[in-house]
């Protein structure tokens, strides 16, 4: 994607309301978030960091199939335009490969594991924004907090 493209791509998100994100689809926490310096008693989502499944495409972006088990190692972009101009407006500074080692399936029915990210992000970030605004994507096929 150009810089110019995807400048305009981030100025709309951060403009307003997520875009197709219908208001009975925003994301409702039903327990408390949990955040620096803030006491909170179990159970409680974690507000620094979230899981999310990418769709076939964007994960064989991220790893495409024959190049090898995945690493462990956090990386702040992952080279998929729509899915880094989102983690940039919602304040996410790593995307971590949950299940390293893995290598994507040769059968397209088998679970893909590579698909799997933790997705960190930064302090005073709003989790249900970022869970709102990822599972707008269509690179992404779920995003749900981790309890």
């Amino acid at each position: 994607m150009r810089p110019l493209a995807l400048l305009a791509t981030l100025a709309a998100l951060l403009a307003g309301p997520l875009v197709g994100v219908p208001a009975a689809r925003a994301a409702v926490l039903d327990l408390p978030v949990a955040r620096d310096g803030v006491a909170v008693a179990a159970p409680y989502y974690r507000g620094d960091v979230l899981e999310v499944q990418l769709a076939p495409a964007a994960a064989r972006a991220l790893l495409p199939r024959g190049a090898g088990p995945t690493n462990a190692l956090a990386r702040g972009r992952t080279g998929v335009a729509r899915l880094d101009a989102v983690a940039a407006s919602v304040g996410a500074i790593a995307f971590e490969p949950e299940f390293p080692g893995e290598t994507p399936p040769r059968d397209a029915d088998e679970t893909d594991f590579t698909a799997f990210h933790r997705v960190h992000l930064a302090p005073g970030a709003d989790l249900s924004a970022a869970l709102d605004a990822f599972r707008a994507l269509p690179e992404v096929r779920s995003a749900d907090p981790i309890a």
